[in-house]
């Protein structure tokens, strides 16, 4: 059965949509590629000061997480909070500490 002008037109679009799909998860895992690189690079420039962070933005965690009373998440503070990590990723830390509130957090 021969296919019809409509068909073709559907299927190029579908083409087109997996293309950008596919496009915008290349830039998507280009971009947190090189930002755990950066992280990475960092750490590595100062070893020690990065343990030293690491251990206090968990030590200060853990006293946060132990004084905050559970509630179970909703779909709608889920959604929130990706947004809110994605508005994270595009800061640039300055400091060990704010680099290890990154890596513990994001």
């Amino acid at each position: 059965m021969p296919r019809t002008r409509l068909q073709t037109k559907s299927d190029s679009e579908a083409k087109e949509g997996k293309k950008r799909e596919l496009e915008e998860y290349a830039q998507a895992h280009f971009k947190y590629t090189k930002l755990f690189q950066d992280q990475a690079d960092a750490m590595r420039h100062d070893p020690e000061e990065m343990n030293a962070s690491h251990a206090r933005i968990t030590a200060e965690s853990l006293a946060v997480q132990s004084s905050t009373p559970f509630t179970p998440m909703t779909v709608e503070y889920a959604q929130k909070m990706m947004v809110e990590y994605a508005r994270r990723c595009e800061d640039k830390p300055q400091t060990f500490d704010e680099l290890s509130i990154r890596i513990l957090f994001l």
